[in-house]
């Protein structure tokens, strides 16, 4: 798996826009409205990463558009 920084005409679309989701950390936790950050490009799947933070462990959640 490769990433790279977002193209251009992608980050365009989300940096303005902050992903709000719910998601399960594997601490366990469930995060309701979390908060998710572009953070990388996958070339071979054409998604965009974000990054969240788990307020329970601090871990950092990747998961994808």
């Amino acid at each position: 798996m490769t990433w790279i920084a977002i193209p251009e005409e992608k980050l365009k679309r989300y940096i303005e826009h902050i992903l709000i989701c719910n998601i399960m950390c594997d601490c366990g936790k469930l995060i309701i409205d979390c908060r998710a950050y572009p953070y990388a490009y996958d070339m071979e799947n054409n998604d965009v990463i974000f990054a969240s933070k788990c307020p329970e462990c601090g871990n950092i959640i990747f998961t994808r558009e």
